[in-house]
């Protein structure tokens, strides 16, 4: 992506000389933030997963197809193996994050001592985030748009083509499934239904073009 430079943004975080015996050392901060970014080509923002996904289709000039995901752990909906490879011979749930956190809590996370303990955290983010602004802007933002919106209808069809036949190491209801997933996924629950995914993506390009 387009890299930006840490030291060119201004990035209000609410750092405020904190109560607590917690300093913050802002320049070796974006120090570190340029050496993380000047290592990598391209950065990924989690909460834009489907923008930072087509922006790499773009960059890289592999159809949106290439670039395609099935989420494999779903807070509040899933289970995952307990232990490496499912070792434990068992499913735990994934819970969903509280939708409130206790006053207490709440008004930690908003105060100077936790921003000035990660103040790093919070630049990283700024920064990637506004990198990825900068490649859609590159790119087109209608361009762009247009690409964004049509990786997100493929990726609501395709999943409503292969729902049946991902097969997670765990099942809807917690059922250890090793073997069928094992047929399902690259590795673990990583490209569960891949082949099903495959086969869409080359019967939509025959009849469509290149997806």
């Amino acid at each position: 992506g387009n890299s930006v430079d840490a030291n060119d943004i201004n990035v209000n975080i609410n750092i405020e000389q904190p109560q607590q015996n917690v300093t913050v050392n802002t320049q070796e901060a974006i120090r570190r933030v340029q050496s993380i970014i000047s290592q990598y080509d391209f950065l990924l923002v989690v909460e834009r997963m489907d923008e930072s996904l087509v922006a790499l289709s773009f960059r890289m000039g592999v159809p949106l197809g290439d670039v395609l995901v099935a989420s494999s752990k779903v807070a509040g909906a899933s289970y995952m193996p307990v232990g490496p490879d499912g070792s434990q011979k068992k499913c735990i749930r994934l819970e969903s994050s509280p939708k409130t956190l206790p006053d207490s809590i709440a008004q930690f996370f908003r105060g100077s001592v936790w921003h000035a303990m990660n103040y790093g955290d919070y630049l990283l983010h700024f920064v990637t985030d506004a990198s990825l602004d900068r490649t859609i802007e590159a790119i087109g933002k209608i361009q762009f748009q247009e690409r964004l919106q049509a990786y997100r209808q493929l990726k609501t069809d395709v999943h409503r083509h292969c729902a049946r036949t991902i097969q997670l190491p765990c099942s809807s209801n917690g059922t250890l499934q090793l073997e069928r997933a094992a047929e399902s996924c690259y590795i673990r629950d990583i490209g569960c239904g891949h082949e099903c995914f495959d086969a869409y993506l080359e019967g939509k390009s025959s009849m469509d073009g290149n997806w």
